[in-house]
């Protein structure tokens, strides 16, 4: 431990001109840490504590056992999924929010793995998948859409859960809302995730082309055409459930 403190430039520079090579990693745990002490939630910080034991124990035997970089990505990945949750279930501010998004990116960058990049998965298949998806959605809704992140922070707060089938009817009722603001930009970057096609699925969608009144199959779509580019060639209609 550095004696200036464990947050100190030395520390900072002690380990990034270290020949270990887990140097990125740490240097990257050391920042984030700050940041999950100064958000000040007593879940996240006792979590904060387990997570860095783990990854002191694989630093420890990092020269004796294989594949232990992507054990260490791994473990810093299902911490990153578990602010996600906080965050969205506890407290509405729009600057921890955009604070934990960088770290997600700078995680990304120095993430050797692709498996263990968070990215927005074609399949909602687990948990923290859906976790990434409410945390995208909260995190492009900038001051320029004050009222709409309010409204759409309310429907997940408190309510996302660890139950995939859950978290979809509320991803439903958060799509229900973009369409009804026009937030089209946001729905495209969605656009290829599998929540998408759920909500289309789920809300009984008929897609027509405007000129010839073909009904047109959610699938049979171009696999990148925009939401613009379909309101310009097609009807949608949300059919009212029976």
């Amino acid at each position: 431990m550095n004696k200036n403190g464990p947050y100190s430039d030395d520390a900072y520079r002690e380990i990034i001109e270290s020949e270990n090579i887990d140097k990125h990693y740490e240097y990257y745990w050391l920042w984030f840490k700050k940041i999950i002490i100064n958000f000040n939630n007593a879940f996240l910080i006792q979590e904060l504590c387990i997570y860095s034991s783990k990854l002191n124990l694989l630093q420890s035997n990092i020269n004796t056992q294989t594949k232990i970089i992507e054990q260490i990505e791994q473990t810093i990945k299902q911490y990153l999924y578990q602010c996600m949750f906080t965050f969205i279930r506890t407290k509405n501010n729009i600057y921890y929010n955009k604070l934990l998004n960088t770290q997600i990116k700078r995680f990304n960058t120095i993430c050797q793995s692709q498996d263990n990049h968070i990215k927005l998965n074609p399949f909602l298949e687990s948990s923290e998948n859906s976790f990434y998806v409410f945390f995208y959605i909260i995190i492009h809704l900038d001051k320029h859409h004050s009222n709409l992140y309010a409204e759409i922070f309310e429907i997940a707060l408190n309510k996302i859960t660890i139950d995939i089938y859950s978290n979809e009817l509320l991803l439903c009722s958060i799509y229900d809302i973009l369409f009804r603001e026009k937030s089209y930009g946001i729905i495209d970057s969605l656009s290829l995730s599998y929540s998408f096609c759920m909500y289309l699925q789920n809300r009984d969608i008929t897609i027509t082309n405007k000129i010839s009144g073909e009904i047109i199959n959610i699938f049979d779509l171009p696999e990148k055409i925009t939401i613009i580019k379909i309101l310009q060639k097609y009807i949608i209609i949300f059919n009212p459930k029976s």
